[in-house]
């Protein structure tokens, strides 16, 4: 049933003129936060309405705010996570073992380990948590546009890593002279961290790359792409199959009404 003309106007005044008719610029949603705060809005109003809302009052415009917000997230997202696995993953432990002749505890890896994740876990979580908000025609369009864009963020940023890690790889495997070059130049980033009475030189950096970073990037590059693949996903999973569930059990109870 469509939405009633006094429905419409509260609709507009609830979701602070979510069709558009002399929105103000400050309305929209600035970030992620903002634009939950409006899809529990929009949850607490369809809730209270007795007639249906027609989804078309979450306009176009609405649609690519909640794509670009969603995007923008998931990229801040994917890059925290991009810089710190390498760190706490490769570059950190063999760094210690290389250099310092130190071994990486257990305890160490679990630490970095958490670290590494915790981001991209704790964001993924909160947004599935979404799906008790899944229902309701406005609602619903308002979650899937947000979700859409952090995943295509996900989806683009760990294509582009894998394929630039494994061009790195290619280069240092073909172009050994190259990469050499390009280590010398790093050499200033190793005279900073190591202790001041390490010495070391070109060729020690030259091995050490050798032995533990390079042969890393291809199994950075795989872990990379299906980490961002299995978080763009899970939201996802969890709210369209809480929608599946909830359209079914609705149907069941009206098969169940109609022979009663």
């Amino acid at each position: 049933m469509p939405v009633s003309e006094s429905g419409a106007i509260n609709l507009d005044k609830a979701t602070n003129n979510l069709n558009n008719d002399g929105v103000a610029a400050e309305s929209s949603p600035n970030n992620i936060i903002d634009a939950v705060s409006d899809i529990q809005k929009y949850h607490v109003f369809e809730k209270e309405q007795d007639d249906d809302i027609n989804k078309n009052f979450f306009t176009l415009r609405q649609v690519i705010e909640f794509i670009k917000i969603g995007f923008k997230s998931g990229f801040i997202e994917s890059l925290v996570f991009v810089i710190i696995l390498p760190f706490f993953q490769t570059i950190y432990p063999s760094y210690k073992h290389f250099f310092l002749h130190q071994q990486f505890t257990n305890l160490e890896k679990w630490v970095l380990y958490t670290i590494s994740y915790s981001s991209l876990v704790i964001m993924t979580f909160w947004l599935t948590s979404l799906f008790r908000l899944y229902d309701g025609a406005i609602t619903k369009k308002a979650i899937l546009s947000l979700l859409s864009g952090r995943s295509i963020a996900f989806i683009l940023k760990g294509v582009v890593v894998f394929y630039g890690f494994i061009y790195l790889y290619n280069v240092a495997i073909k172009s050994p002279e190259s990469t050499y070059v390009f280590i010398d130049y790093t050499k200033f980033i190793f005279d900073f961290i190591l202790p001041t009475d390490y010495t070391f030189t070109t060729d020690d950096l030259y091995q050490y790359y050798y032995l533990y970073i390079i042969p890393a990037l291809v199994k950075t590059a795989k872990e990379t792409i299906l980490t961002m693949l299995i978080f763009a996903v899970i939201p996802f999973i969890s709210i369209v199959g809480k929608g599946v569930y909830v359209t079914f059990k609705r149907k069941q109870s009206e098969v169940q009404y109609e022979e009663y």
